[in-house]
C-alpha cells in the first residue's frame, strides 16, 4: 500500500484487498475488469479458474486458443460459451457484491465491459444488489470518431467520413489515406468501408487518440503484424496446454 497523504494505491486482488476495507468507505467506483474473452489466451483475461480448459477437452474440441476464439475474442476458453458465460458471471457478481458493501449509500459505479460479454456483468451487477442506471455503447464511440474524420464535401452530401490513416498502415499516403466511406476504392477493389482501429491493439482503450477511421486496406494492414503474433502465441499455448514443450535453443554468447 502507498500513501502520499492525498491518495492511497493498493496493489493486490481487488476482492481480498475490498475484503480488509470498512463498509460504506468509498465515494465512487470505476472500474475496467476483465471482459472474460480470454484475450490473446492470456489469463488475465480468463477469470473462473474452473472454466479453465483441460488438456482432453483441447485435446477432443477445437482449440480454445485458436484463431477464431482468443484472436477475434470469442468467449470459448470454457467447454463452451454458456459455461463460460457462468463462470465469468459468477465472478463478476463476486467482487460486485465486495464492491457495493464498501459503496457509500446513493454512491456510483461505472464499470467497463466487453461487446460480447457485457450482459453477463450487467446482470452480475444487479444480481449483486446494485441498480442499473443508464449504459454507453461503443456506437456512440464510434459515431464521434467517424464524426471526427468527416470533411466538407458537396452540396448533396456536406460530410463524407475519410480514412484517418496517415501511415500507419505502411504506406505513406502524406498526408492522409484518399479512401472515402461508401466510394468505390482507389487503392483495392470494392467498396471503402470505414472500421475504427484500436491503435494498441487493446479493444478496452477508446480514448479517442487510440482510435482512428480506417479503411479496410488501411486497417488490414496495420492490424497484420498482431493476427500473425496472435496466431503465434495462440498456437504455443495450445502446445503448452496439450502436454507438449517448446525446444528454445541457447542464446549465442560467442
Amino acid at each position: 500500500m502507498l500513501d502520499d497523504g492525498d491518495v492511497v494505491l493498493h496493489l493486490g486482488d481487488c476482492v481480498e484487498v475490498m475484503a480488509a476495507m470498512p463498509a460504506a468507505s468509498v465515494d465512487a467506483i470505476v472500474c475496467d475488469p476483465p471482459y472474460g474473452l480470454g484475450f490473446m489466451g492470456k489469463e488475465w483475461d480468463r477469470p473462473g479458474q474452473a472454466a479453465r480448459p483441460t488438456t482432453t477437452s483441447v485435446a477432443k474440441a477445437e482449440s480454445p486458443f485458436s484463431r477464431k476464439a482468443a484472436e477475434y475474442g470469442g468467449a470459448s476458453y470454457g467447454t463452451d460459451s454458456a459455461t463460460t458465460g457462468r463462470f465469468f458471471q459468477a465472478w463478476c457478481e463476486t467482487w460486485a457484491t465486495e464492491a457495493l458493501r464498501v459503496l457509500k449509500p446513493g454512491g456510483h459505479m461505472l464499470a467497463f465491459g466487453g461487446t460480447r460479454t457485457f450482459h453477463r456483468l450487467t446482470c452480475a451487477i444487479e444480481d449483486a444488489g446494485f441498480e442499473i442506471r443508464d449504459c454507453l455503447s461503443w456506437p456512440s464511440i464510434r459515431a464521434a470518431i467517424m464524426a471526427r474524420a468527416a470533411l466538407p464535401g458537396d452540396a448533396d452530401d456536406p460530410v463524407i467520413p475519410r480514412c484517418e490513416c496517415t501511415g500507419e498502415g505502411g504506406v505513406d499516403h502524406r498526408p492522409r489515406c484518399r479512401e472515402w466511406h461508401g466510394f468505390t476504392a482507389d487503392t483495392f477493389r470494392g467498396v471503402v468501408v470505414l472500421t475504427v482501429a484500436h491503435l494498441d491493439h487493446t479493444p478496452e482503450n477508446c480514448d479517442p487518440d487510440n482510435l482512428r477511421a480506417m479503411c479496410q486496406g488501411c486497417h488490414n494492414r496495420y492490424d497484420a503484424p498482431h493476427r500473425a503474433e496472435s496466431r503465434r502465441r495462440n498456437a504455443e499455448q495450445a502446445r503448452i496446454d496439450a502436454g507438449q514443450t517448446t525446444l528454445t535453443p541457447p542464446e549465442d554468447t560467442r
